[in-house]
């Protein structure tokens, strides 16, 4: 898992389904199906709860104990570029 991976997880978390996250990440639903499907199998357990007949996604609880290291690592990004105008400024 890299950290495009956890920004995926993060989109698709927030947006709750493939294709809107797939929008908001500027990436075809088919291929982000199969990234998430490749970092599951990298893992080795689901990270979204899929249900029959509906988008909607929900974490397990493998998606549930990585979506706070996500969430870490999206605000140590905020805080650098903070660092980064800080220091540019």
């Amino acid at each position: 898992m890299n950290l495009d991976d956890l920004r995926m997880i993060l989109a698709i978390t927030r947006a709750g389904s493939m294709t809107a996250a797939a929008r908001t990440l500027y990436v075809s639903q088919p291929a982000l199906s199969r990234r998430l499907k490749a970092v599951e199998r990298e893992i080795g357990a689901a990270i979204f709860e899929r249900y029959q007949g509906t988008h909607r996604l929900t974490l397990t609880p493998a998606g549930r104990l990585i979506l706070p290291l996500a969430e870490r690592w999206e605000e140590l990004q905020r805080e650098l570029r903070l660092l980064q105008e800080h220091k540019d400024g």
